[in-house]
């Protein structure tokens, strides 16, 4: 809610990436559907459209107003309309169904995150967000060249000091999407050097 009060205004069309959780965060609690992401932000913005994108049957939501939900693997091929290894299939976007705001709730591992990213970047709008929450501090300095850069900024929730050394997961990058030809190609070069400096590091 914090992040939606900060857009310059409300966006028209909406895709968050995890839904719920297939287990429970313990072995002996149920699983959570999940959409109460999906649900807050239609609460927040009454008119806007949203999708939303899960790997696991049992998030997907029915006969939800204003969302529709794809049982689809966002860190390999989201957007394709093909046919996905294991059943997955994500719908295929055009230009004129671009989105205005991209949220990666989902895995928060660095290589998917960076992964994700590399798949749906291309159906934000210029000028939208691509948000991605819970970044492992450990992975900061993965993401820190496009914060220096000033297309990205970090909303840390526990402290002022996102280099804390803590392991936790409150990190939320908000990147702008500027719309430039310049600022794809300037996204490619520092991706294509995040997967390397992982690759590296592994």
């Amino acid at each position: 809610r914090l992040f939606a009060r900060a857009l310059p205004r409300p966006p028209r069309r909406l895709l968050e990436i995890g839904i719920g959780h297939e287990r429970g965060p313990r072995a002996h609690t149920p699983a959570r559907a999940g959409g109460a992401g999906l649900r807050a932000w239609r609460d927040v913005f009454p008119e806007v459209d949203l999708v939303g994108y899960d790997i696991h049957p049992r998030t997907m939501l029915v006969d939800e107003e204003r969302i529709r939900t794809y049982l689809c693997d966002a860190t390999s091929g989201a957007g394709s309309g093909e046919q996905q290894s294991d059943g997955y299939e994500c719908p295929s976007w055009q230009a004129d169904s671009a989105f205005d705001v991209i949220v990666d709730d989902a895995s928060h591992d660095v290589g998917s995150q960076l992964d994700t990213f590399d798949h749906v970047y291309k159906f934000l709008r210029p000028g939208g967000y691509h948000v991605i929450e819970d970044v492992l501090t450990m992975s900061l300095p993965i993401f820190q060249p496009l914060v220096s850069a000033g297309i990205a900024t970090w909303n840390n929730t526990n402290s002022p000091n996102v280099f804390n050394g803590n392991l936790d997961d409150s990190n939320m990058l908000i990147i702008q999407k500027v719309g430039e030809v310049s600022d794809d190609e300037d996204m490619q070069r520092w991706l294509h050097w995040a997967k390397g400096t992982l690759e590296a590091g592994a």
